[in-house]
This record gives C-alpha cells, sequence and structure tokens, in this order.
C-alpha cells in the first residue's frame, strides 16, 4: 500500500486537514521516489512554537506537511515538488541546506527559504535554489 512508503519519522499526520491529505496521497501514489520522509504534519499551537514555527504556521490548521529531501537527487527533489504541486501545494518553503521541503495548501501561491530577511521572508521563486526554480516559475505563472 502507499502507507508503506512513508516514514512519518513523529510527525502527525493523523490530524492533517482533507486537502493536505489528499495532496500527500497524491504524491504518494504518482511514485516518484521511493520512500518519503515526512518530519512534521499537524502541530498544535504549543508544539509549533517549541520547534520554532512561524506564529500563523499552515501545520497549526493541519494544512502543512515538512519531507526530508536531502538525501533525493536534484532530479528526485525537482519531481517531489512537482507531484506536490499537481496535488494542491501553494505554499513551498525550500530551506537552507536544501534538505527539507514545506509544502502547504493554501489559496495563494508563496515561496520562502533562503531569505537573509528571516527563516519565513517571502523569497521570489528566481532566488531559490536552481532545482527548485523552474517548477515555481510555472507555479506563479511566470
Amino acid at each position: 500500500p502507499a502507507s508503506d512508503l512513508v516514514n512519518k519519522r513523529g510527525a502527525d499526520l493523523e490530524n492533517i486537514s482533507d486537502k493536505a491529505d489528499k495532496m500527500l496521497t497524491g504524491l504518494i501514489n504518482e511514485g516518484v521516489v521511493d520512500k518519503i520522509a515526512v518530519t512534521s504534519g499537524y502541530r498544535d499551537p504549543e508544539r509549533n512554537a517549541r520547534v520554532g514555527g512561524a506564529r500563523y504556521s499552515k501545520h497549526i490548521d493541519g494544512d502543512a506537511i515538512d519531507l526530508h529531501i536531502g538525501h533525493y537527487t536534484d532530479a528526485q527533489k525537482v519531481a517531489v515538488l512537482e507531484a506536490a504541486i499537481r496535488h494542491g501545494a501553494r505554499g513551498i518553503g525550500v530551506y537552507p541546506g536544501g534538505n527539507s521541503l514545506h509544502i502547504d495548501t493554501r489559496e495563494t501561491a508563496a515561496t520562502w527559504g533562503y531569505s537573509p530577511f528571516g527563516k519565513y521572508q517571502g523569497v521570489h521563486w528566481s532566488k531559490q535554489p536552481a532545482w527548485a526554480q523552474p517548477a515555481l516559475k510555472k507555479l506563479f505563472g511566470e
């Protein structure tokens, strides 16, 4: 089953929203990588604060999932990002070091990550890692 492809790493996936569940299920069912490592799903406000999450994090609403992608090639990272977008991801956080990818189901496209202004500041898609830029450019309709 598709659930065998997910390593939850302590992530709370039981309390994610229907939209986030559909996004993750679609990503898994596409089979773009052998194993998906989810590091975070739903977080209550207290846990979100403890882990340094953004004040209005989509994790609190159950609409976000963080994936560990450090072990993927750039081509695999592209495949995961493109599949996530096809299945509803609109908020994309690519974190320094390239090991973590945040995907969420907000209504309006947004991206952040490699910013000298703070870890949750928006960053134009063209400032993201080269592997992510084509998918993000398409997401933003540019």
